[in-house]
């Protein structure tokens, strides 16, 4: 049997994942591996829904959606991960979890108590962010112009501002991208 602390035991991991209108996708690929059973987890994207909801490469798929995918074929697995158009709900183990649970005789499923819940945020973390609102907003009203901050993350882990002239034309608001700052 294992030896692990109560506080250090391997738990599954309960991945929900929500697509972003500005991802293509859940962002991680599906594979069989050789010698192995089951379905496990290949590339995941970096920036995609599924990193940020907690899946990892290798991770083993136990369910789809509540279900036990234990004796399906790769393609049942994906129509299920499919059946929802904008979500999936994949509950995943790591190697060192699946090998603590099957050396302990311990079924995994989704009704265990110890399982770590990671869902998707709801607006992708990398993507530009409008924050327009107070203190980020100028007014030059003499040129029918505005500047406004807008900032992102897609730069690794540093958050980035971009300071962004908005020009009024014809009662149209045109951006125009001035500047970038670390921050």
């Amino acid at each position: 049997m294992s030896s692990f602390k109560d506080d250090k035991v391997p738990c599954a991991r309960l991945c929900h994942i929500v697509k972003w209108d500005d991802f293509n996708g859940y962002g991680f690929n599906l594979h069989a591996q050789k010698g192995k059973n089951g379905q496990f987890i290949g590339k995941v994207d970096e920036g995609s829904p599924s990193l940020a909801a907690g899946l990892r490469q290798g991770d083993r798929i136990v369910e789809v959606n509540e279900i036990d995918i234990a004796n399906e074929t790769h393609n049942q697995v994906v129509e299920r991960i499919k059946a929802f158009a904008n979500e999936t709900k994949l509950l995943v183990v790591d190697q060192e979890a699946d090998d603590y649970f099957r050396e302990n005789n311990i079924v995994i499923k989704g009704t265990m108590s110890n399982i770590k819940v990671i869902k998707t945020p709801e607006r992708n973390p990398n993507s530009v962010e409008d924050r327009s609102e107070g203190s980020n907003c100028s007014v030059d009203e003499g040129r029918n112009r505005f500047y406004r901050d807008l900032y992102c993350r897609n730069h690794g882990d540093r958050k980035h501002k971009h300071r962004v002239a908005c020009i009024f034309y014809l009662d149209h608001q045109v951006e125009l991208m001035t500047r970038q700052e670390a921050i």
